[in-house]
């Protein structure tokens, strides 16, 4: 896993206690943190969502012979999120946001990076599905 340089952008990936929604993938969280574990961000909850959002679109859309990649995915994802605050960085993304180190883009795209790794069997079955 990759260390984030800047501490903003490191607290604000994770929560110390489940938000007040009554989505139930929280509450699960919620049970299985007897171990002290941090638990994701509001933030990076939307940023999954989205991902997975835009994984099934676009293997829908794709050919078949056409395999989705990370940077694609990437890509993807930061056009469907856009410039929306969904990490609450507030001014630290307004300082940051028309120089080359954007803190908003570098955490959607290391994030939806991971996703990809993580989920990169699920889209090779999609793809062997489609064929």
């Amino acid at each position: 896993m990759v260390k984030l340089d800047c501490d903003v952008c490191s607290n604000k990936i994770v929560s110390t206690a489940a938000p007040t929604t009554s989505e139930r993938s929280y509450n699960r969280l919620h049970l299985r943190n007897k171990g002290g574990l941090v638990i994701p961000s509001e933030g990076v909850f939307k940023v999954v969502k989205a991902a997975e959002h835009c994984l099934h679109q676009s293997t829908d859309v794709q050919l078949a012979f056409q395999q989705i990649n990370a940077a694609h995915l990437v890509f993807l994802v930061k056009a469907h999120v856009g410039a929306e605050d969904i990490f609450c960085l507030g001014n630290r993304m307004l300082e940051c946001q028309y120089g080359i180190d954007n803190h908003h883009y570098c955490l959607i795209s290391l994030l939806v990076s991971v996703f990809h790794k993580l989920r990169q069997h699920h889209i090779a079955r999609l793809h062997t599905q489609q064929l």
